[in-house]
């Protein structure tokens, strides 16, 4: 079975995060997740 969630906020930024680095806790994923929302169209 195949769900879909929406994610805002911080959690979207952890989320995108988790799916670059594969790692929870990675401060460097965290800012580059961070740094491409802010640079998205979508993320505006």
């Amino acid at each position: 079975m195949t769900g879909v969630q929406e994610v805002a906020g911080e959690d979207r930024v952890r989320e995108l995060a988790r799916m670059l680095s594969g790692q929870e806790d990675s401060e460097a994923a965290l800012t580059h997740a961070h740094e491409l929302l802010e640079s998205s169209v979508v993320g505006r």
